[in-house]
C-alpha cells in the first residue's frame, strides 16, 4: 500500500508538471484563435488537457482519501439551488450524447451540511456516467427527496441496465463498465472517489438496476442540524 501510494503520488507530480504548461497554453492558443478556422482544433486541445487535469486531481483524490487526508469544508448549503445549477451547466453534454437531463424536486427541501464542491464532483461524476450509458434519445433523471433527516438523490438513466453480478464491483478503484457512447475512457475511479467522498459526508451510495431497465444511482447526504430541529418541532 505504502509503494502504490509513493508511486502514484510520483506518477501525479510528473503529469502535473506538464499539465500545467499546457493548460495555460492552450486556453491562450483557444483565445487567439475565436473565430477562425483553427478554434475548433484549439478547443479540442484545451479539452483534453482539461480532462486529463481533472483525471489527474481524481486520481489524488482517492490517494488522498485511502491515506485519510482527504477533507471536507463543511457548510449550510441549499441543496435545490445546487441541483438546478448543475442541470443548466450539463445540458450541452446531455445534448452531445443524445440525452436530456429532467430535474425533479419536491416542494420543499432542506439545508445539507456539505462540501459544495465535492458534492458537484459526485454529482457531475454521475451525471457523466449516465450520458455514457444511457440509450439515445432517451433522458436522464435528477430527484432530491428528504429521507429520515437526511436528503437522498437519485441520477437515473434509461439505457442496458448493470448485470448484477458487475454491480458489486462498481465502486471499486479501476473497473469500468463497456460504455455506449464513444469518447476516451477514463481511469475507472469515478465511482470509488464518489464513494469515498458520501461516506466521508455520512452517507451512504448505493446502485439499483436490472437489465433492459436502466440503472438508478442513489447517495444521501445530511440535511442541516437547523432543518432536522425545525422537522423535529413541526412533528
Amino acid at each position: 500500500m505504502r509503494s502504490r501510494v509513493d508511486f502514484t503520488r510520483l506518477l501525479i507530480h510528473e503529469l502535473k508538471t506538464p499539465l500545467t504548461s499546457l493548460l495555460a497554453t492552450s486556453q491562450l492558443l483557444l483565445e487567439e484563435t475565436r473565430g477562425t478556422r483553427l478554434e475548433k482544433l484549439a478547443q479540442y486541445v484545451w479539452e483534453g488537457a482539461s480532462s486529463l487535469n481533472t483525471r489527474t486531481d481524481e486520481l489524488h483524490d482517492v490517494i488522498r482519501g485511502e491515506t485519510g487526508r482527504l477533507k471536507l469544508e463543511l457548510k449550510p448549503i441549499n441543496i435545490e439551488r445546487l441541483l438546478s445549477s448543475l442541470v443548466e451547466e450539463n445540458h450541452a453534454l446531455s445534448r452531445q450524447y443524445g440525452t436530456v437531463l429532467d430535474l425533479e424536486l419536491p416542494d420543499h427541501l432542506p439545508p445539507i451540511t456539505a462540501d459544495a464542491a465535492r458534492v458537484r464532483q459526485i454529482m457531475l461524476n454521475l451525471i457523466n456516467n449516465a450520458c455514457k450509458y444511457a440509450a439515445e434519445g432517451g433522458k436522464i433523471t435528477i430527484k432530491a427527496t428528504k429521507d429520515r433527516g437526511m436528503v437522498r438523490i437519485e441520477v437515473r438513466d434509461y439505457g442496458p441496465g448493470i448485470p448484477k453480478n458487475k454491480q458489486r464491483r462498481l465502486f471499486k478503484p479501476g473497473y469500468q463498465l463497456p460504455q455506449r457512447a464513444e469518447g476516451p475512457g477514463g481511469l475507472g475511479i469515478g465511482l470509488a472517489l464518489c464513494r469515498m467522498l458520501v461516506e466521508l459526508h455520512g452517507g451512504r451510495i448505493w446502485v439499483k438496476s436490472e437489465a433492459g431497465k436502466g440503472s438508478s444511482f442513489f447517495f444521501t447526504l445530511p440535511a442541516a442540524k437547523q432543518a432536522r430541529k425545525a422537522e423535529v418541532k413541526a412533528k
